[in-house]
């Protein structure tokens, strides 16, 4: 390996992926745009369901919130009450009718933001 410069890691930051993404979602008809949040806001949504054995319904819940936060479009409150939601991240199973395997996709996706993978399904 050769040695790095400060040069090379200023380099790094003009290659960095984008904060924005657009991911396919074959479930939805179409593409969204995901943000990238913080390393911390990540991982204090992942930590709130953070149990030895999460149930399916943990599972669920804590892809929802992944989504939820990371997917703006799904944050818009006109959204939400189109759909009759009674929690903001309700909108994530509306949208997905109930589809828990397009929601599970969706939130490993996203997760591989953060060099996580098939994190969120076990």
């Amino acid at each position: 390996m050769e040695k790095l410069t400060l040069n090379d890691l200023i380099n790094r930051k003009a290659q960095m992926k984008s904060e924005l993404r657009m991911i396919d979602v074959p479930a939805l008809g179409g593409s969204v745009t995901v943000q990238k949040l913080p390393i911390g806001r990540f991982l204090a949504i992942l930590d709130r369901y953070s149990e030895a054995n999460p149930s399916i319904a943990t599972r669920l819940e804590m892809c929802a919130d992944v989504i939820y936060n990371s997917v703006p479009m799904f944050q818009k409150a006109e959204l939400q009450e189109a759909y009759d939601c009674v929690e903001p991240t309700d909108i994530v199973v509306k949208l997905f009718d109930d589809d828990i395997q397009a929601i599970g996709k969706l939130a490993d996706e996203i997760s591989g933001f953060y060099g996580i993978t098939n994190e969120l399904k076990n």
